[in-house]
């Protein structure tokens, strides 16, 4: 079952618009009714800066549809953390990132019955179908990446320190290169 549903079901109650489900001890695989906090996107946005979790910032500056050069700097401070701690994906071998990502959408799979968000169809036939559009939307992903990067340069801000892809210069406060 779902985390979300697993605090529906325990509370009695359903989560109000612009609120998620916060894991307390930080493990999302603990859906223990106690280890799960319903709390607002901002206040939960909040916990995961004090915390440094920067890939968790990432994913709700996405999910509030929040300026790009915010969003990059999260990521770009995620992939700093997990490069320092080994854990990133070009420091593991390629055979244990397919495995990773393969145990991770199986792992979805069973949790939700569905390969992506927004998917309703649980039948087998279905979940073929997720499997192999993840496996062409993965391609297709990738390809647009390249298109994205190819002729753009690093800009980093002087005053801030974020660093962003871009073709032109953002503006009069930023400076080529990857470092302030």
């Amino acid at each position: 079952m779902h985390y979300r549903q697993i605090w529906e079901q325990a509370n009695n109650k359903t989560i109000p618009d612009g609120y998620e489900i916060h894991h307390i001890d930080g493990n999302r695989s603990n859906n223990d009714p106690s280890n799960l906090m319903c709390v607002s996107i901002e206040d939960h946005l909040q916990i995961h800066l004090k915390q440094e979790d920067w890939g968790a910032v990432q994913a709700i500056l996405a999910r509030k549809n929040t300026d790009k050069t915010l969003i990059s700097f999260a990521a770009s401070k995620a992939q700093t953390k997990r490069w320092k701690e080994g854990t990133h994906n070009w420091q593991i071998h390629e055979s244990k990132r397919k495995a990773r990502a393969k145990e991770t959408l199986d792992k979805r799979i069973k949790e939700t019955g569905n390969a992506f968000s927004g998917i309703k169809d649980r039948s087998a036939n279905a979940k073929n179908a997720r499997l192999k559009m993840s496996r062409d939307m993965e391609l297709k992903l990738q390809s647009q990446m390249v298109d994205k990067v190819r002729g753009t340069k690093w800009w980093t801000n002087t005053i801030t320190g974020i660093s962003v892809r871009s073709i032109e210069c953002p503006g009069e406060q930023w400076k080529r290169g990857m470092k302030k």
